[in-house]
């Protein structure tokens, strides 16, 4: 979290690094760069987007709620922001 008192502004950053947020990820932003949207996608590949986005939504609409409960008249925003997860190297 990054909290400014000055500003009473707070900012809730979750670093998601599971395979499946990763590879939507990957194949949103192949879908963008083609122009196509989800509904040109596989299903399989629709599934993953389906529990991809119900899981980040739910998340952070139950983070915003709380956050915005405690810190009551401060600006809130939460984020989730995925990145490539840990290689082990053999």
């Amino acid at each position: 979290m990054l909290i400014d008192n000055k500003t009473a502004t707070l900012l809730s950053l979750d670093w998601t690094s599971g395979w499946g947020h990763y590879r939507f990820v990957q194949e949103l932003e192949k879908l963008i760069a083609a122009g196509k949207n989800i509904s040109d996608c596989k299903r399989d590949l629709q599934i993953l987007i389906d529990k991809f986005l119900s899981h980040a939504v739910r998340e952070n609409v139950v983070r915003q709620s709380i956050l915005e409960h405690i810190f009551e008249e401060w600006s809130v925003e939460v984020f989730e922001i995925t990145y490539e997860p840990v290689k082990v190297i053999k």
